[in-house]
């Protein structure tokens, strides 16, 4: 079946001694009422990291004052390793057909390496700090779980990506609910699809979140989706445009990563070519350290 008739589908340190890193471009905090402000700006500069107090084995500096009461780490991306992108394209998928190139450019460009576009299990994952796991059809193993839970436990982020019922289907969603209730995440997706067209809906019902708080006024392109079901201490980030109904949503591990919900590919693959640059920016270079 191809999305396109009704959506264009897609595929969608710490050491012991300070570290200097010459950079050509500078990353900037500039905090407004709930807003964190990503900056890139012309530079010739050196900048001295130390190593995080709290032990993170990513070697984030804790950045103060916290927003929305939560404490915030945002770095250059040269300050910061492991450095990776990875989208998983296996178990399955068939979103990924239609290309996820622009999100891989990006990332590129971006300064994230390496960024990986694979439809096999890479067990391996210390180099990543990213992880997109697109719509997967078929249940993942014990293994690939453990491996999942470890890249979170030790500080990273797991995008998890649904899709609109007509099109994921039953089995579909059963793969994705079961890797979220593996994981401990309170998050599940509904069998629904809420609204549907490339170049139509553009959500902008954004909830207070670190995660949302430097998205465009004008929105995010997304193309059918399915809703989530949150309970726990998972939290909304996106509503749909129709009823304002939870279709990105994030739960805090208690440990020192994430994971994030999308219930639509569009976000992030070529189908609908979407201009969603920012919110990719900010998965990618927003970082949380325990208090």
């Amino acid at each position: 079946m191809n999305k396109i008739i009704s959506k264009s589908l897609v595929a969608l340190a710490g050491t012991s001694m300070f570290v200097v890193f010459a950079l050509s471009a500078k990353v900037t905090l500039s905090k407004t009422v709930n807003t964190l402000e990503l900056k890139t700006t012309p530079s010739q500069s050196l900048i001295s990291q130390k190593p995080s107090a709290s032990g993170d084995p990513l070697g984030n500096t804790r950045i103060k004052p916290a927003i929305n009461n939560q404490p915030v780490e945002l770095l250059p991306q040269a300050l910061v390793q492991p450095k990776g992108v990875l989208l998983y394209c296996g178990n399955g998928t068939a979103v990924c057909s239609e290309g996820v190139s622009k999100i891989k450019a990006y990332y590129s460009a971006l300064g994230a390496s390496p960024v990986v576009e694979t439809t096999s299990f890479p067990f391996a994952l210390s180099q990543y700090r990213l992880i997109y796991v697109l719509a997967p059809t078929q249940l993942f193993n014990s293994d690939q779980i453990v491996a999942l839970q470890k890249f979170v436990n030790r500080g990273g982020r797991l995008v998890v990506v649904g899709e609109y019922d007509g099109f994921w289907g039953e089995v579909g969603r059963d793969a994705g609910n079961s890797l979220l209730a593996q994981l401990g995440v309170p998050i599940t997706f509904n069998a629904d699809a809420v609204d549907s067209g490339c170049d139509t809906w553009f959500t902008a019902n954004y909830s207070s979140h670190p995660l949302t708080s430097n998205l465009p006024a004008v929105g995010l392109e997304y193309a059918a989706t399915s809703s989530l079901n949150l309970t726990g201490g998972a939290v909304k980030l996106l509503g749909t445009v129709t009823g304002d109904q939870p279709f990105a949503a994030v739960y805090r591990k208690r440990t020192r990563g994430e994971v994030v919900v999308v219930g639509d590919s569009n976000l992030f693959g070529d189908g609908c070519n979407p201009n969603n640059q920012q919110f990719w920016r900010t998965l990618f270079l927003l970082k949380y350290v325990l208090q």
